[in-house]
């Protein structure tokens, strides 16, 4: 299993069930966010430690940078200001303290995006120098961003919570790790010992060490956001903002129609024509006259693959089927009913609509709470995203790639 998607998920672990950190059917903040919030309004002593004024409010705007001294060594020159990377369609030589990124003078390194991949690639004999360059930078372009955007959230976080209560937060993390997902980790790499994982990770270039400082940067900027993001969510939505959502998507609660289906076919080619009929003309007199039910008589005559399942096809809505005919005849049947036998070369044939589920929408009390949910949902993904806007818009940010992509 590759655990890096896994740390870069966007949204912080919750208490449930399954991993200990959300209750979804009530919403609530999750734990990580709820201390964040507490350190952020109040300090070692209880007081606010919150100024008025942004985050970065003295920074200077979002700007773009590409190093022209890009040949020279990484690292800060003798004026102390930090080279990046060339954006040259050249590729240069990325090595893992190559300095992709600044966020507000904070360097970010290739292995701080990549490094894992880096180890990999090295590893990999049958590519060449040109081909771990080649990959190594698009997969740094492509997860960059969202980096510089933790980078930029972490240090609001810094900056609004007391050193002391941000080693509690990381210990709180740390310890959240160890319980929940470690294991977590463990049970989806099939591993039983610490040292079994250590082997499994290894060989993706990964150490346990470097899991535990991403769930925890993760964490913090996931719970730095949702605290940040509760202020802009606004009450609870009334019943006729929950009307109006309902109508404006009457189709999400308009189930599809669809029926479930049975077959009994017997073989004219098995049986020939004169037996075929025989048979057919048993299960019709025998449904008729009530002496067995279609699944009994599916499963005793039918030559069809269906027989052991009772003659039972499963669910079927328009479009699904290929004789279109035979789809039409059967959407024209209530639930109960049964065509009448249809003859082909190779078979005689009788279908049943077990069920017919007609398109019809649910009504607005069976659903009202799950439109509550959707719209308190998309509420906070609103306020989630306005808040890393505003943090990020704030910050002086700089990657190697901007003035590519600006061309």
């Amino acid at each position: 299993m590759d655990v890096l998607p896994v740390l870069s998920r966007h949204r912080s672990i919750r208490i449930d069930s399954e991993s200990g950190f959300r209750n979804r059917r009530t919403g609530s903040v999750s734990v990580l966010s709820f201390l964040i919030l507490q350190a952020c309004l109040i300090g070692c002593e209880g007081r606010t430690v919150i100024s008025d004024n942004a985050v970065f409010s003295d920074l200077p705007p979002r700007r773009s940078l590409v190093n022209s001294a890009s040949r020279q060594p990484d690292g800060p020159d003798s004026s102390g200001t930090i080279l990046l990377a060339s954006s040259s369609r050249s590729l240069d030589l990325l090595r893992g303290n190559t300095v992709v990124a600044e966020v507000n003078g904070q360097p970010i390194f290739v292995d701080d995006v990549a490094g894992s991949l880096r180890a990999s690639l090295e590893a990999a004999e049958e590519l060449t120098d040109e081909q771990r360059q080649a990959i190594l930078k698009q997969e740094i372009e492509k997860n960059l961003d969202q980096r510089v955007r933790e980078e930029a959230i972490l240090q609001a976080l810094h900056l609004k919570i007391p050193e002391e209560q941000r080693d509690k937060l990381q210990e709180h993390l740390s310890e959240a790790f160890e319980d929940s997902y470690l294991p977590l980790i463990q049970e989806k790499t099939g591993t039983h010992s610490r040292e079994e994982l250590e082997a499994a990770l290894a060989a993706q270039g990964l150490t346990i060490e470097q899991l535990r400082e991403a769930f925890i940067r993760i964490q913090m900027v996931n719970g730095y956001v949702e605290s940040r993001a509760e202020q802009y969510t606004g009450p609870e939505p009334g019943r006729p903002e929950l009307l109006q959502y309902y109508r404006e998507h009457i189709d999400d609660f308009t189930p599809q129609e669809r029926i479930r289906w049975q077959e009994l076919k017997i073989s004219r080619r098995k049986h020939g024509d004169q037996e075929a009929k025989r048979r057919m003309a048993d299960v019709l007199r025998k449904l008729k006259s009530g002496e067995a039910e279609f699944d009994e008589l599916a499963r005793r005559y039918s030559d069809s693959f269906s027989a052991e399942k009772n003659g039972n096809r499963g669910w079927l809505t328009r479009g699904e089927l290929a004789d279109s005919r035979l789809e039409e005849t059967l959407f024209s049947l209530k639930s109960g009913e049964m065509t009448s036998v249809i003859e082909s070369d190779d078979y005689f044939a009788v279908y049943r609509v077990a069920r017919h589920e007609y398109a019809k929408p649910r009504p607005f009390e069976l659903v009202q709470d799950e439109i509550r949910e959707s719209i308190q949902k998309a509420r906070q993904e609103q306020a989630r995203e306005r808040v890393i806007e505003d943090v990020v818009s704030k910050a002086c940010c700089r990657t190697i790639f901007d003035d590519a992509r600006t061309r």
